[in-house]
């Protein structure tokens, strides 16, 4: 079965955003290869860019799964990638 993506557990989400010499050569290039966290648009908020990791990894998956995120959160619907799906409470 090949894989559509990853599932990141969190440190290793961070170890990839801070370079981290930790994480596998491997491991890094099949991150790389899908890449969704790293292209997700940055919106900005009061002239600050929103770059909350948590919120982008769950719109990032959200993308990637095909799925819809449902959520309450105001920054969401600032998000406009191509395939972002979002119901808002």
């Amino acid at each position: 079965m090949v894989s559509k993506g990853y599932l990141l557990d969190t440190h290793i989400l961070v170890w990839y955003l801070q370079n981290e010499p930790k994480l596998d050569k491997t491991i890094r290039e099949d991150i790389e290869y899908f890449q969704y966290l790293e292209k997700l648009s940055t919106p900005f908020i009061e002239n600050n860019p929103h770059k909350d990791q948590f919120d982008r990894t769950i719109i990032s998956q959200g993308i990637a799964e095909g799925l819809t995120v449902i959520s309450a959160d105001t920054v969401f619907p600032l998000y406009t990638d191509k395939g972002f799906r979002l119901l808002e409470n």
